[in-house]
């Protein structure tokens, strides 16, 4: 899908998302914060921010897709308590999808069920299951190219 968002990453950490000019909603928004030391992306969900939909919360698309060499984790403070999460877990397990009130920005949801430290073991592994039960595959096309 395409999208008229813009990313801007400050020297200090905050990310910005510009949208297109519009009265209905706010063009510049704060979306979270990188420590680069620690490669941690933080932000904050207020409860409004739960998508029911796919039983989770939702992170702009293609900061999470392209801006990945900035963080491999992500911490999100929602409902007083920390979700914690990789990136490449948000990827492949989480929902894209367009909010239908502004259709500017793509977003990523991951169920609630699947933020956890042992969850991202899980993952490593290759044992993390999706909703149907199913596992799903770990990409290892990265690793086989290194032992050449």
């Amino acid at each position: 899908m395409e999208t008229n968002e813009t990313i801007k990453i400050e020297p200090n950490g905050r990310v910005y998302l510009f949208l297109p000019p519009s009265k209905e909603y706010k063009q510049v928004r704060q979306i979270g914060r990188i420590i680069f030391a620690s490669k941690i992306f933080l932000t904050y969900r207020k409860q409004n921010h739960y998508y029911r939909k796919y039983k989770g919360i939702g992170v702009n698309y293609k900061f999470l897709s392209e801006y990945g060499s900035y963080f491999d984790t992500i911490k999100i403070e929602y409902d007083s308590q920390l979700l914690i999460t990789s990136r490449l877990l948000f990827l492949e397990f989480g929902k894209r999808d367009c909010h239908e009130a502004n259709l500017l920005d793509e977003q990523i949801f991951l169920d609630l069920e699947l933020f956890g430290l042992d969850n991202i073991e899980k993952w490593k592994r290759g044992d993390l299951r999706s909703k149907t039960g199913k596992k799903k595959k770990v990409k290892t096309l990265a690793l086989q190219f290194s032992l050449f």
